[in-house]
């Protein structure tokens, strides 16, 4: 009865303020229109869209994307950057300005934020024909219960108040002269064109880039906080999303100053209105919003119940933000605004006053003593007094829910160092108006006096700040927050990533997740090109993925090899482009690094001194000799395919014997060329370009001899006879390497995968030196075309190839390219291979060419590798070696270490935990991380067999979708090794394989009886 009561008087209160006052809802924005972008502005960045709104009294208002902390920050350093703001701001932060900070917690919003995430790789599955549509939106669902949508953002405000008396004269001046040189009518409800003090708006602009420089560079290492401006179309659309939570749609735009706009309504004589875009506030409150009778001070919109509360005690022991967060119950939805206003004293004189005359008291003593030490703080330039009143907000669909989460924000602020709240304001709408993000300057809040530095540290400033908007993959952080990363981003000079983690902690799921994400990005209408050098078969189940989702015409697009050191996989490594006499620069590098790998000394690691530059030079000898002076001549015999062509085009009975003798395979190359027969044509340059054998024949020409006959390795040996006798026991020893291309992959190939298990060796030093060759070798396998570019290309094409290989450039540079390293540290560190890959990262940035690599340890990398990479994954801490390299090379802090220490032990049933490194262009980004998959894309990355087998088994019987629901639903673990295990002990003595094939086809048949409604939804679906 009490509690009606109470409502029943705070609903009549807030009807009587609602009267006297004459307001509607739209009186409580401010907003009316947004500045344009002026042509200065777009000359400086075309890319440039507006970022100012104009209030009522013409004070100019700028929202930024609050997104938090660069990096992660114990409280200490927290305080400490809370500090360099305040020492900051104390110069420029003065009458005129406004600051506000609004922060959102909603987990109904979830859902919304990750399906608008995920939408873009979503229709690219559908528009590439990729049966991957069910594991996209389940991995959506499998974060919802772990995230909620956080927006928080920052409202800078500069009013008429900052300028001069003459100046305001001046520039109101001004504007009236410009409303009547454009003849301006009346304009009571649109959006006025001639809207802004000039003045104003260039201190304004100059204000919100202090406030952008000083939040960005505070702190350790200049990383500070991440803010970046909110487009104002944004803005209006979030405040109306606030407003209207279920009638707004996620495609609707507000019409603002210099949209496309088609007058409307009716004609008016005294008013043309009608000619312009209606003002913010009529768009953003397009239906009534009531205080129901009988519910106290609840305002009901849209449907949605919300209460606010303000604060009226400040706590008398300020505590930081993540204290309230973590005491706040996060299945309830809240909002929090903090305005922060300067000369906080002088709002405050007359209460300042009283409790100088009243001091006999302790109370009012301890008041006192309170005013003068901020004035001591003022005067001495160590500390600002603002003004500091905070809001909060809560919101349900029903009545009795939206009082039940009163009380429980209510209680957590209370436990915020000791606050008092009220929900009683007498007019609920501007109470709610004052909780959301430039709405309205004013606020109902008791306004408090403290330190500027008191009032920062409660603020959420050190959230997890990502520099992406969006991105093909989505991560969240063990907070909650949704966390886009984009591959292959422009805001990364290169495109490295480590993916560093020892056996078990979720290494091959997140390379998996990685090139999933690529293979799934905006925009794509076909499979990137993607070489991946895999060791454990870590793209097994990726591979059978994707063929099973594929068309069945594109299933061959997908190529899995296992490689072997035989002449079945002979690649000759000296194979040029079609046409070429010459290799570019790049491949040039390639081949001498490759050659120097051959004569490396395993005692030593490394290759004599001189023999990278001979190689150099045999480089250019050996392909002179083969282009021109003695060049490899034409046989009848070697190459059925050309023989074939020749006589069909009647060409080879053109010429006798002795002259098709006499004919360099090159030129047999440019007849088949000149008659469209380009396959052929690469056949033919197959048997014109070097092999192996003649670097060895070529060591003993006059100039090498010349140039390298008196060097002498450490040993005294000849450094030419040490070089022939590594090239020639490498002909005997690799077979795969040592003569012609007898193996091709298709050009249709899309997605190749090169196993290594059988060519490589163990850990000694002769190991590491034949694992880093094959490494070396299947990148040239697979990915050799993936770093072409014009500039060092077409110098060496021959006028005849110019057009094809400029077709070919276009094609190329059009496609996303990747270059994947698994299980690195079986290289061994080799500088050979380390400059081989960080040379491509930089030559590939220019086609596209992305390079993750996925290792054991940090400590494997070496430090040439680890300063490139710019996206950096460690999946477990407490490695001491590890942390030396990442406090020195990485300067991460010492926070990051003890959370990476604490919270990155391996996969969980929630995830698994990282600490993810991205350096871009405007800074470093270290955060926790977390990589939750759903069931459905466990089943598709498991590469255990009994569930490939079951997996396949379902497969046969019904479509993949569902058989991955089936499989999701029964094991959402993402395995059924343990139902399998349990029924083979109680089958009975068959032999192994009948065992494993008749309890998958057991278990597959089980399943589809106990999952039948799922097959009945999926297909009625």
């Amino acid at each position: 009865m009490l509690n009606w009561s109470v409502d029943a008087l705070e609903s009549v209160l807030a009807t009587v303020s609602r009267f006297v006052s004459g307001k509607q809802p739209v009186d409580y924005c401010e907003l009316t229109t947004n500045l344009g972008v002026s042509q200065q502005e777009l000359d400086v960045d075309p890319d440039a869209v507006s970022t100012t709104l104009v209030c009522k009294d013409c004070t100019l208002m700028t929202v930024f994307d609050l997104q938090g902390a660069y990096q992660i920050m114990g409280k200490e350093h927290f305080l400490t950057l809370c500090q360099e703001i305040r020492t900051k701001a104390i110069g420029y932060f003065g009458t005129g300005h406004q600051f506000s900070v609004v922060f959102e917690h909603d987990p109904k919003g979830a859902e919304q934020q990750l399906m608008e995430l995920a939408a873009p790789s979503i229709n690219t599955a559908k528009r590439m024909g990729l049966q991957s549509v069910d594991m996209l939106i389940d991995r959506v669902k499998r974060n919802i219960p772990y995230v909620a949508h956080e927006p928080a953002y920052l409202v800078v405000y500069t009013s008429p108040a900052i300028l001069s008396k003459d100046q305001l004269k001046n520039d109101v001046s001004e504007l009236q002269q410009k409303r009547a040189e454009s003849k301006l009518p009346s304009i009571m409800y649109g959006q006025s064109p001639v809207n802004a003090l000039e003045s104003l708006k260039i201190s304004h602009d100059t204000f919100c880039q202090t406030v952008l420089s000083d939040f960005s560079q505070a702190g350790e290492n200049e990383n500070g906080i991440l803010l970046r401006p909110l487009p104002s179309h944004r803005l209006v659309k979030e405040l109306k999303t606030m407003v209207q939570r279920k009638s707004t749609h996620s495609d609707w735009r507000p019409t603002l100053f210099g949209d496309r706009f088609v007058p409307t309504g009716s004609e008016s004589k005294d008013d043309y209105s009608n000619l312009t875009a209606p003002m913010i506030g009529y768009q953003i409150f397009s239906q009534d919003i009531v205080n129901p009778k009988g519910m106290g001070e609840i305002v009901e919109s849209d449907g949605v119940f919300h209460g606010t509360l303000s604060m009226t005690q400040f706590p008398r022991d300020p505590q930081i933000f993540e204290s309230l967060y973590n005491s706040m119950d996060h299945s309830i939805p809240w909002r929090v605004r903090y305005d922060l206003t300067p000369n906080g004293l002088n709002a405050k004189r007359l209460e300042r006053m009283v409790a100088s005359f009243t001091a006999m008291t302790d109370h009012n003593r301890a008041v006192r003593d309170s005013f003068d030490y901020m004035s001591k703080l003022e005067r001495e330039g160590d500390d600002i007094a603002c003004g500091f009143a905070i809001t909060f907000s809560t919101w349900a669909e029903d009545y009795t829910e939206v009082k039940r989460n009163l009380s429980r924000l209510e209680k957590a602020i209370q436990g915020w160092g000791g606050c008092s709240v009220t929900g009683t304001h007498g007019d609920p709408f501007a109470a709610w108006a004052a909780t959301m993000p430039g709405m309205t300057r004013s606020n109902p809040a008791a306004t408090a006096v403290p330190p500027m530095h008191d009032a920062l540290s409660m603020m959420p400033l050190r959230r997890p700040a990502s520099v992406w908007e969006h991105g093909q993959m989505i991560l969240r952080t063990p907070e909650g927050k949704a966390y886009p990363v984009e591959l292959c981003s422009p805001m990364q000079d290169l495109w490295i990533e480590l993916m560093v983690a020892p056996p078990g902690s979720g290494k091959s799921v997140l390379l998996n997740t990685l090139n999933s994400a690529l293979i799934h990005s905006p925009g794509a209408i076909r499979l990137p090109l993607i070489t991946w050098i895999d060791k454990g078969r870590s793209a097994q189940g990726q591979v059978a993925f994707l063929r099973d989702s594929l068309p069945e015409g594109q299933k061959h697009e997908v190529v899995e090899i296992t490689l072997r050191n035989s002449r079945e996989y002979g690649v000759n490594q000296f194979d040029l482009h079609l046409g070429c006499r010459y290799p570019t620069a790049h491949d040039k590098d390639y081949l001498r690094s490759f050659l120097s790998m051959l004569c490396y000394d395993a005692s030593t690691m490394s290759a004599p001194a001189g023999v990278s530059d001979l190689m150099s030079e045999l480089i250019d000898t050996v392909y002179d000799k083969c282009a021109r002076t003695t060049p490899h001549n034409y046989e009848v015999g070697v190459e059925n395919r050309v023989d074939d062509v020749l006589h069909q085009l009647e060409i080879y009975q053109e010429h006798d014997d002795d002259w098709w003798r006499e004919t360099p395979w090159y030129e047999v190359m440019d007849i088949l060329f000149n008659h469209g027969h380009t396959y052929e044509a690469t056949l033919a340059q197959r048997q014109a370009v070097p092999v192996l054998t003649d670097f060895n024949a070529a060591l003993n020409t006059p100039s090498i001899k010349q140039l390298y006959g008196g060097a002498k390795t450490a040993t005294g040996e000849s450094l030419i006879h040490y070089v022939e006798r590594c090239l020639s026991a490498a002909s005997h020893k690799y077979a795969c390497f040592a003569g012609r291309t007898v193996f091709d992959i298709s050009s249709e190939s899309r997605i190749v995968v090169i196993e290594m298990g059988q060519v490589l060796m163990g850990k000694t030093k002769e190991g590491r030196v034949q694992n880093a060759l094959f490494y070396m070798f299947a990148r040239n396998m697979g990915a050799k075309n993936y770093f072409i570019n014009a500039e060092s290309l077409l110098p060496v094409v021959p006028d005849l190839y110019q057009e094809y290989h400029k077709t070919r450039l276009r094609d190329v540079a059009e496609e996303m390219k990747t270059l994947c390293w698994d299980e690195f540290h079986n290289t061994g560190g080799i500088d050979v291979v380390v400059d081989m890959i960080i040379t491509d990262a930089r030559e590939g940035r220019k086609s596209g060419v992305r390079i993750p690599i996925a290792t054991q340890y940090l400590v494997d990398v070496p430090t040439p590798l680890i300063d490139a990479a710019t996206s950096i994954y460690v999946m477990r801490g407490k490695s001491e070696s590890d942390a030396q390299i990442l406090k020195e090379r990485l300067r991460i802090s010492d926070d990051a270490q003890k959370r990476l220490d604490r919270e990155c032990n391996g996969p969980g049933p929630h995830g698994g935990n990282m600490l993810a490194i991205f350096k871009t262009k405007i800074g470093q980004i270290t955060q926790i991380l977390t990589n939750t998959l759903g069931p459905i894309e466990l089943w598709c990355y498991n590469t255990n067999q009994w569930d490939m087998a079951l997996r396949a088994e379902l497969y046969q019987r019904v479509e993949q979708t569902i058989a991955r629901k089936i499989l999701a639903k029964a094991f959402p673990k993402g395995s059924a090794t343990q139902r399998i295990r349990a029924m083979k002990r109680r089958m009975g003595d068959d032999s192994e394989g009948e065992l494993n094939s008749s309890i998958t086809q057991k278990l597959a048949s089980e399943l589809l009886v106990e999952h039948e409604d799922t097959i009945e939804e999926e297909q009625a679906a």
